[in-house]
């Protein structure tokens, strides 16, 4: 583990990292919010990056990956796999000129068996403005056979979650749970008070895990309720919902809600699918849960129960064109998905009434982002198609990347990020040369 091309000479200005500006920030997975939504008013709604146009740079990174990119200020994280030297690495990137700015080896181990449309570097970081946190999958070079596959095999080994100082400096790196995953890995670190979150559901009992943001310590872990083929990947979200912080996603064959505190089950909603990628949204009255194998389906669900509530806080559900893999958002009082094979739909968030769906392209792995006025769909083809954030379909644009796209965008400060399978792209306004030091 090494520190390469690391940049001392930027002071850290964290007195320009205050409240007004950190909306403006996109720290973690879906952003400030953890559901896709911008606060943002002035997103960019039309490029073309094979001409250039409304493109301010474009860069190679070190090796490929799946993860979104982090934005603090100043700085772009990112997560990579350097396959040829079997390297998994963090990389900081300068945000005005995409300039690497340092970048590190977490992990050097041999690569694991994976579902073909997953990476080595799937996991998106987090950054509270002070740190950064990054977690991947270390095999420990040792194979064991599939049970209900013959002739396959998987490849175990451990969890690894560690966090950085903005400049580069490694603070801390943990092993804290065995991990199992005929898919790989993703499962990215998800910030609560003075804890890193990280979801353990793997093929087997399944866990969740919180880390200690100082010490890297254990301070709760919790053992799910079932042993489960086909782990799960979705990221929690917390929400004050009946008075109550809940943590909230899906996985391990259930929807459920935990006290982000100690780790306490509020309540459980059992499910017949068994593997879950999206993350929980909420419009703060219920909470929609999307994807499921081998059964797609979107559930709303009201959140002040407690126990099993399978049989009584389900107010709708829809396997209509249910996404597996891309995460919805919910905005102006409506739902708004698309499923794997290009079918997206907008729902009513109260009563599930779907009030129109289109065909937007053939495959769709990126997470839908959205402020007030427009929804943003990525294909795996590189075309974003913007929409109006309305009940009524109306095509704004469609924005062609040149290359394939599994990484969600990320939007900060007039700017969208998109991590394509060849280069990393900054699209929209120039900032001054001052602006997010």
């Amino acid at each position: 583990m090494h520190l390469k091309r690391l940049e001392y000479a930027t002071p850290l200005l964290f007195v320009l990292f205050s409240l007004p500006c950190y909306a403006k920030n996109w720290p973690c997975w879906r952003g400030p919010t953890g559901d896709g939504i911008s606060s943002e008013s002035e997103i960019p709604t039309q490029w073309n990056c094979e001409t250039g146009e409304n493109v301010v740079w474009s860069v190679t990174l070190p090796g490929s990956g799946h993860s979104s990119p982090v934005i603090w200020g100043g700085r772009i994280f990112l997560t990579a796999c350097v396959e040829e030297r079997e390297e998994r690495v963090v990389v900081c990137l300068d945000r005005r000129t995409g300039r690497r700015r340092w970048e590190d080896i977490i992990v050097r181990a041999p690569l694991e068996n994976k579902q073909i449309k997953n990476s080595y570097a799937s996991s998106t970081p987090a950054t509270d403005g002070e740190r950064v946190y990054v977690t991947f999958l270390e095999p420990d070079g040792t194979t064991q056979p599939i049970p209900w596959k013959s002739g396959e095999l998987y490849t175990p080994g451990n969890m690894v979650v560690a966090r950085y100082r903005l400049n580069g400096r490694l603070d801390w790196v943990v092993r804290p749970a065995k991990f199992t995953g005929i898919n790989g890995y993703c499962s990215a670190p998800f910030l609560y008070d003075d804890k890193v979150i990280v979801n353990g559901d793997q093929d087997g009992v399944g866990f969740l895990v919180a880390l200690d943001a100082k010490t890297g310590q254990t301070v709760w872990k919790i053992n799910r309720s079932k042993d489960v083929r086909l782990g799960s990947f979705a990221i929690p979200i917390v929400r004050e919902l009946g008075g109550r912080k809940q943590l909230l996603f899906a996985g391990n064959g259930s929807m459920v809600s935990f006290n982000p505190r100690n780790g306490s089950r509020y309540w459980i909603i059992d499910r017949e699918s068994i593997q879950y990628v999206p993350s929980a949204v909420s419009d703060g009255q219920l909470v929609f849960m999307s994807g499921g194998h081998p059964k797609r389906e979107l559930v709303a669900i009201r959140p002040d129960g407690e126990g099993n509530v399978t049989d009584t806080h389900i107010v709708w559900e829809t396997g209509r064109a249910a996404p597996h893999i891309s995460s919805p958002v919910v905005i102006n009082k409506h739902v708004f998905t698309v499923s794997d094979a290009g079918v997206a739909s907008c729902l009513d968030a109260a009563t599930g009434e779907r009030r129109w769906q289109k065909r937007l392209g053939e495959s769709f792995y990126a997470s839908i982002v959205a402020n007030d006025e427009y929804v943003y769909y990525t294909s795996i083809e590189g075309v974003t198609k913007v929409v109006r954030a309305q009940p009524t379909f109306e095509l704004v644009s469609e924005n062609p990347l040149g290359e394939r796209i599994y990484a969600s965008p990320a939007v900060s400060n007039g700017q969208i990020f998109l991590r394509g399978m060849e280069r990393f792209y900054c699209i929209g306004r120039r900032l001054g040369p001052t602006a997010g030091d």
